[in-house]
């Protein structure tokens, strides 16, 4: 599905990723990805009136890393799946996603002693997918930088293989991440959406968050009315989304096409 799909009403899930597998005549979910979430003001429910008046806290304002989504779960006979959004499996043209993370999580599991069979056990057992996102600059530039020391596997999820979303809190997750040998994903937890926008705020003013530019954050918390999990991103404009809208610019160019323009400083950079 494309990214405007997931905005209808009528699709049968939200869930960006999600892979079955047929057993006695029955679908079983295998890999269980979160439900798709937008940007502040994207859309109506997160349109800061509608977050107040529907949402509870405490509010998880994790730190939303810069590469690309990896799924990892566990199939019967200790098994491992490893997948990107859409595929698992190697390709013929180039090294998949699912692939690299795989390399990436043997490394991971080594570090600390652990095997790929004994996570796959784990992950089959309780019926849970473990998400996480892959930065290596050696594999997949992306907008933000990451220097050696910093590649890697950051797990930033744990959701049960169920058909509406239930995941772990992150403290949950930070634990299971150091138990494993991932990286972890930094977050932050506050009482209120004023709190979450105040601290948001601050982070782009000063541009950086410990010492390193930042593309935002993704916000877990819960709707009143159903205590269902629902979260939310707030992405900067400055560097993240600027540089990606001088990255498609720069495509187009290429490409002899018309570029899109959003912000008035990217006019400057055609000019250039």
């Amino acid at each position: 599905m494309n990214e405007w799909d997931y905005k209808k009403s009528n699709l049968p899930t939200q869930a960006r990723g999600l892979f079955t597998r047929v057993v006695e005549g029955r679908y079983e979910i295998v890999i269980r990805g979160y439900d798709k979430f937008f940007n502040i003001g994207e859309v109506s429910e997160t349109k800061w009136e509608h977050i107040c008046n529907n949402t509870k806290g405490p509010y998880e304002v994790t730190v939303k890393e810069n590469g690309c989504i990896i799924f990892i779960s566990g199939l019967p006979e200790d098994q491992i799946i490893v997948t990107s959004k859409h595929s698992l499996g190697p390709r013929a043209d180039t090294v998949a996603h699912a692939v690299k993370g795989e390399e990436w999580l043997d490394k991971h599991l080594a570090n600390v002693g652990k095997n790929k069979h004994e996570l796959a056990r784990f992950l089959y057992d309780h019926k849970l997918t473990a998400v996480a996102e892959l930065c290596d600059d050696t594999f997949e530039e992306h907008v933000l930088p990451y220097s050696p020391g910093r590649r890697g596997l950051y797990l930033h999820g744990m959701n049960y293989n169920t058909v509406d979303l239930k995941t772990w809190p992150s403290e949950s997750v930070q634990e299971f991440a150091k138990q494993w040998g991932f990286i972890s994903t930094i977050y932050y937890v506050k009482d209120n959406v004023e709190e979450v926008k105040s601290f948001t705020d601050r982070i782009r003013d000063e541009g950086k968050l410990n010492g390193n530019p930042i593309e935002g954050f993704v916000v877990r918390t819960k709707l009143k009315s159903t205590d269902q999990d629902f979260f939310f991103k707030i992405k900067y404009d400055d560097p993240y989304l600027m540089y990606r809208e001088w990255r498609e610019i720069t495509k187009s160019l290429l490409s002899k096409g018309k570029p899109r323009v959003t912000y008035p400083l990217s006019n400057r950079y055609i000019d250039w």
